[in-house]
């Protein structure tokens, strides 16, 4: 059985070593220099910055949990004042992060975590929730596309010597209700 509750700083050494895995193994192929993909992950995942990081109220994360073996097997992180100036008007949070282990991925945890962000944006009073994606994220894109999000432009983003095409998503939040 899965749970997911929302994280603190204790959850700081969990979502590090989450963070690099994940990240790692979904992402790694797609560097030609290796050293980019490390020298990020060190920066990205590293454990004072991410303590920082879950510290700071303007960041939410949940992370889930498979109960009988007390493993962590994924995190989600909600960045809320954080208006994409792409949409122009009104209020919007960003969903920086939903990251699932290789072998959790259709346990459905992404939804619960996409849901429990959607109710939070809600309950905070954002009008929208916003998310970048690599172009070529496939899954990704059909899972936000299910949920209710839209293409509203593209973006770059730079890792070292490599730049990956970014889609921006969002999904309008006003006239939702969120009942659990």
């Amino acid at each position: 059985m899965i749970t997911i509750r929302l994280a603190n700083t204790n959850d700081a050494a969990s979502i590090v070593a989450l963070g690099k895995s994940t990240f790692d193994v979904y992402y790694r192929h797609l560097f030609e220099n290796q050293a980019d993909i490390d020298t990020y992950l060190a920066n990205a995942f590293n454990l004072e910055k991410i303590y920082n990081s879950l510290a700071n109220t303007k960041n939410i994360y949940w992370i889930a949990e498979e109960v009988t073996s007390n493993i962590k097997v994924g995190y989600a992180k909600l960045q809320q004042n954080a208006s994409a100036d792409i949409i122009g008007k009104g209020v919007g949070c960003k969903l920086q992060r939903i990251y699932v282990l290789p072998g959790f991925e259709s346990s459905g945890i992404g939804m619960q975590m996409q849901k429990l962000i959607e109710r939070e944006a809600i309950d905070k009073g954002n009008d929208y929730v916003w998310l970048s994606t690599l172009k070529s994220n496939k899954g990704a894109i059909r899972f936000y596309d299910r949920e209710g999000y839209t293409v509203i432009g593209e973006d770059q983003y730079t890792i070292g010597t490599q730049t990956f095409e970014h889609w921006i998503l969002a999904k309008n939040l006003v006239n939702i209700s969120c009942e659990s």
